[in-house]
């Protein structure tokens, strides 16, 4: 609840320029807030990636194509897993991942 009041305060319910920002309940404006931050930080995980590829292979080829393969990846999974969510529940597919970590030695 502390993390709702701290992004009421940060985000006060806007004044309505049109009827569909009146209509924003919590979850779009949170969402509004934070996917932003998030695309910034993949942004910043990629290109860093790629610099390291770079530096390690000093094949433009190979940086385009570890690029693509990993979006192609996400493009692939990303529905799979929203359809699996809906289906057992977002919390177990968010430990689906971390579960051959938690088995290793």
């Amino acid at each position: 609840n502390a993390a709702r009041q701290l992004f009421a305060l940060m985000m006060p319910t806007p004044r309505a320029c049109c009827s569909s920002c009146a209509s924003l309940n919590w979850n779009a404006r949170l969402a509004l807030i934070v996917s932003p931050i998030n695309m910034v930080g993949i942004g910043l995980t990629e290109s860093t990636m790629a610099a390291f590829a770079f530096l390690i292979t000093r094949s433009n080829f190979l940086v385009g194509l570890s690029s693509t393969v990993s979006g192609l990846a996400l493009l692939l999974v990303a529905p799979c897993a929203g359809c699996l969510a809906d289906r057992v529940g977002r919390q177990a597919v968010l430990r689906l991942p971390g579960a051959p970590a938690a088995l290793s030695p």
